[in-house]
């Protein structure tokens, strides 16, 4: 009788043992979990302010874009302007002159308000193409002459490269065709990069234009015979604002624009500019744009 009474308290105080450790187990469980719902309390406005952070780092980041392009912009818009004013002063010039013969004054003014108009209208398409970097579209011409582009872009610099008696030699390769390319921003790259070559070299210099492609790529190659690019300046040849033109140049119209932007065009197209020395003097841009199809059809 006696053990069994023992036994019996010992049951007692092992049950109350047991209960005062559920106990403490649920007062545990109890705190962790109101630690626990308050650290994931703690995460989810965290993760709601990350969210809050990224959207106006995504905001000052759009802002920031529609800043330099803004700068881009107004670059882009001064080539057509400049040529623009060019063409109007040689009408007027030819307008002064008595000595002109009649047929020939309406050749020479319908061949420069021609070049105006071409001017009005790329300067247009660089206003749509800001329009569309606004809303985040991309503008594609398909089956663009590569040659009939770069032509037309040396008869816009036509009066500078008169000017300083510049000989301009080019290599086509014949019939190449873009697929899948912007035509609009192939052409302003193109653009700025012989518009800087022509500063680079002295009058009655040299600027060879070439085009080629390999399986994979496009390319289009400018090379000048002027002084060349020091090593320092060619590590900052693509940065904005920066121009190796000295200050008088610069006052007179230079940005430190041109290749930041083509380099920036280039990249956008998936491509890539590369800018060197040649062995024999001078500098060599290599403009290298992405094969997007294979196949050279004509439209």
């Amino acid at each position: 009788m006696q053990n069994l009474t023992s036994n019996i308290t010992l049951l007692y105080s092992l049950l109350f043992f047991l209960a005062f450790l559920v106990g403490i187990s649920w007062l545990v469980l109890l705190l962790f979990t109101n630690k626990l719902k308050k650290l994931t309390n703690s995460l989810s406005q965290k993760e709601e302010l990350i969210k809050k952070l990224e959207a106006q780092l995504l905001e000052c980041s759009k802002l920031a874009s529609l800043g330099q392009h803004s700068a881009e912009l107004a670059h882009d818009i001064n080539n057509p302007l400049t040529i623009i004013k060019e063409r109007a002063g040689l009408i007027k010039d030819i307008l002064n002159d008595e000595n002109q013969n009649n047929i020939n004054e309406y050749d020479q003014i319908k061949d420069n308000a021609s070049k105006i108009e071409q001017s009005v209208d790329r300067a247009s398409k660089i206003l749509l193409r800001t329009l569309n970097f606004a809303r985040n579209k991309n503008i594609r011409n398909t089956n663009t002459n590569l040659q009939a582009l770069i032509i037309e872009i040396i008869s816009f610099l036509e009066k500078k490269i008169k000017t300083k008696q510049i000989e301009i030699q080019t290599h086509f390769e014949p019939d190449l065709y873009f697929n899948e390319l912007d035509a609009n921003k192939t052409e302003q790259i193109i653009f700025n990069i012989l518009d800087n070559a022509l500063d680079a070299v002295e009058e009655k210099g040299i600027i060879k234009i070439e085009t080629s492609h390999n399986s994979e790529s496009y390319i289009i190659q400018i090379i000048d015979n002027g002084n060349g690019i020091s090593e320092e300046n060619l590590k900052l040849i693509f940065t904005p604002f920066f121009s190796t033109k000295n200050s008088a140049v610069k006052q007179d119209g230079g940005t430190g624009l041109g290749l930041f932007i083509a380099n920036a065009l280039t990249t956008e197209l998936g491509g890539t500019l590369k800018a060197e020395n040649n062995l024999d003097g001078g500098a060599r841009f290599s403009i290298f744009l992405p094969k997007i199809s294979n196949t050279n059809e004509k439209l």
